[in-house]
């Protein structure tokens, strides 16, 4: 997911976010993954992102938090990982 999150980045021409500084959670059944990241802005404060994807066959598919956070919510978190420095 990081890599897919970095391809737009790279597109709009921002830095990239690294792994060690991403808090991930992957929901029990792998339907979903969310990333929470500062966002790689020139200058100025980097305000927390969210980003989720959710699997679509075989490959991930970038959603809008906002119309999934439902769905986010009625799921099971199995994995986390770097959340505690968000």
């Amino acid at each position: 997911m990081i890599k897919l999150e970095n391809e737009e980045f790279v597109r709009q021409n921002h830095d990239p976010i690294v792994r060690k500084e991403t808090g991930i959670e992957v929901s029990d059944d792998g339907d979903w993954i969310e990333l929470s990241y500062d966002a790689p802005v020139q200058g100025g404060k980097k305000p927390l992102q969210e980003s989720v994807y959710q699997q679509q066959g075989d490959r991930y598919v970038r959603k809008d938090l906002k119309t999934v956070s439902d769905d986010l919510d009625k799921s099971e978190t199995t994995y986390l990982e770097n959340l505690g420095i968000k």
